[in-house]
């Protein structure tokens, strides 16, 4: 009971406390029960794609698409990220997940270039948890020889508290990305501390305004 106040604790903050409650217990069962599925379901390939459409207003033509990760359960229930991807962040499975979603976005989008499909770029989400990961690099480079993708006509999208809690490392790791020819957005900008000053020292393509 004082282990699941003290991560309560953590949540809301460092430097405070948190009194038991019955309802710690439950939340930590079903985190429990949660994490286990989500292990069975990156075995069981149960997670898919959902192609957004990004549309140019002024000549209303799609111009591009934005992957979203949805989790089909084995009741046929949709999953959506905001139920699963903190988990998936805290216990480390995000890394294996990111690999079998940015495997199936670069395929889609050989797949669709081949089909003569006019669009500019996919936009793919990426955590801090997968640019922190020293394996990220090699694998997008890997992928991107094996499936033959050109990169330009991927996006990465990255949150700005990724940058904020160490930009000299993160303007390191974008730096690279952007070497492999790979194109950055800067995602919910304005929902963090941000500041204008550090916008030009990124290497990013695009900033997504919250």
């Amino acid at each position: 009971n004082a282990d699941a106040a003290m991560y309560k604790a953590k949540e809301n903050g460092r430097s405070t406390y948190s009194f038991y409650t019955k309802a710690m217990t439950k939340k930590a069962h079903e985190r429990v029960i949660l994490e286990t599925k989500l292990r069975e379901a990156i075995k069981n390939d149960a997670f898919t794609i959902y192609y957004q459409p990004l549309i140019n207003i002024k000549t209303h033509e799609v111009i591009g698409y934005e992957a979203l990760l949805r989790w089909i359960d084995l009741d046929g229930t949709i999953i959506y990220p905001v139920d699963f991807i903190s988990i998936a962040e805290q216990t480390g499975l995000i890394i294996d997940i990111g690999k079998v979603i940015l495997e199936s976005v670069l395929l889609q989008a050989v797949s669709w270039k081949k089909m003569n499909m006019n669009y500019e770029k996919i936009s793919i989400n990426i955590s801090a948890k997968q640019l922190k990961d020293p394996e990220f690099l090699p694998f997008i480079e890997e992928l991107l020889q094996r499936t033959k993708c050109n990169p330009d006509c991927i996006e990465f999208e990255i949150i700005e508290s990724f940058i904020i809690d160490d930009i000299t490392g993160a303007i390191n790791v974008l730096e690279k990305i952007k070497k492999i020819g790979i194109n950055i957005s800067l995602d919910d900008f304005g929902t963090g501390y941000s500041s204008l000053s550090y916008l030009k020292k990124l290497p990013i393509n695009k900033l997504k305004i919250d």
